[in-house]
């Protein structure tokens, strides 16, 4: 939303309550304040939801619009059981694809994108995961150790290492009396 639709929102809360004018102030905090994400739309929503409610004299403010935005985009999430069957419609069976196809799901409906929109771009999202390795049924090996058992000194160091030297180093500091 931009500068000129936050404030045609704030004239709307403005005229439950007499239609004072509006600072130029009050206009850029009410607009810097407003979640990124609300659209004109679910913000006038959300205000004529607030009015109906509240008839005698509550003001509205920025976080009430914000919240109920918010609320509003909660309850159109899809189920479990909705997210799975567009998993299966979709031929999503990879752990690392179905979690990433579902995060971005969620995301994009919590930003306020439209289903079938944030349904293509989970979709597209699914097919890069973040984790796991190669798709072509290849796997990771550990590091090979050079001859002699000394492995390559290029190669990360161990967990198992790695976590020793830390709880070692957390048990070597002293503890402080408070």
């Amino acid at each position: 939303m931009n500068f000129n639709e936050a404030l045609q929102v704030l004239r709307r809360i403005n005229v439950h309550h007499g239609n004072a004018p509006i600072s130029d102030a009050q206009a850029q905090c009410f607009y810097e304040e407003l979640a990124r994400s609300v659209s004109f739309d679910e913000a006038n929503a959300a205000v004529r939801e607030f009015y109906a409610l509240h008839p005698h004299g509550e003001w509205m403010t920025v976080g009430d619009i914000n919240l109920a935005v918010r609320r509003k985009r909660r309850q159109s999430m899809p189920s479990e059981a909705t997210i799975t069957r567009l998993m299966e419609e979709n031929q999503i069976s990879d752990p690392d694809e179905m979690w990433q196809f579902r995060r971005s799901l969620l995301k994009s409906l919590s930003y306020g994108r439209a289903p079938d929109q944030a349904v293509q771009r989970a979709l597209e999202l699914s097919r890069h995961p973040m984790l796991g390795g190669p798709r072509d049924g290849a796997t990771k090996s550990l590091p090979q150790t050079r001859p002699g058992g000394n492995p390559n000194p290029r190669d990360p160091a161990p967990v198992a290492t790695v976590v020793q030297s830390i709880i070692g180093g957390l048990s070597a500091r002293p503890h402080r009396a408070e």
